[in-house]
């Protein structure tokens, strides 16, 4: 998905230390159509593509590929795309097939998933589209939806995080389950960003939640 790049994020982010295809893919560099060719780690993988990110790791540093038929390819591969097609698919950004389109894998070397809130996140999780991520909050689902999704929140945030399927079984989740943690690729569609995790990215856990100290004042207060 792309927005108009803030001159703020220009004059914030140092180019040096996030240049690359990806990175300028992301942030409007590129036009709708252009070819483009950029190498980088892939994260995760479906049956029809893959994500892939570009060193070093970081906000817009990640992009979906669109290949038709990723079963050649594993986490971890690291790829050189060569006359890809860029393009904003109902508002995804993806490389897609041309005809003159070669994926080459020179090696595998897995990369870590990037760690934060879902809370940091959703200030904005355009950043972070594709991307393969962590968030290390406690959630418990609150709906099951349609399509294989369904919705959890942060006990943490309260943030509220829609889930999908791609990766993983839904049929094992019930409302109320709680999970200490997931990890997964970001990606969007239907209009909002989705989290989507690997078949083991849950962390089931017990919905126990962090005690806090409050001072006996406080706690009068709240009889008064």
């Amino acid at each position: 998905m792309k927005k108009l790049l803030l001159v703020a994020l220009t004059l914030i982010v140092s180019t040096s230390a996030f240049a690359g295809v990806i990175y300028d893919l992301n942030t409007g560099v590129y036009a709708d159509g252009d070819l483009v060719s950029a190498e980088g780690v892939i994260t995760a993988v479906r049956y029809n593509g893959f994500s892939m990110t570009e060193l070093p790791v970081g906000p817009y540093s990640a992009v979906w590929v669109y290949c038709g038929d990723a079963s050649t390819f594993t986490i971890g591969d690291e790829v050189v795309i060569t006359d890809g097609q860029y393009t904003e698919y109902y508002d995804l950004s993806e490389i897609i097939q041309t005809d003159l389109l070669q994926i080459a894998i020179t090696g595998n070397n897995p990369i870590a998933p990037l760690v934060m809130t879902v809370a940091a996140a959703a200030a904005d999780y355009e950043p972070w589209e594709s991307g393969v991520i962590t968030f290390t909050d406690g959630f418990w689902v609150t709906e099951i939806l349609s399509h294989g999704q369904w919705s959890a929140r942060s006990y943490d945030s309260m943030t509220n995080l829609i889930h999908d399927d791609y990766f993983f079984d839904e049929t094992t989740l019930a409302v109320e389950m709680c999970y200490d943690g997931v990890t997964g690729m970001l990606t969007y569609n239907y209009g909002e960003f989705k989290m989507n995790p690997f078949a083991d990215g849950l962390v089931v856990g017990d919905c126990v939640i962090a005690n806090e100290e409050v001072s006996f004042g406080s706690v009068k207060a709240l009889y008064r």
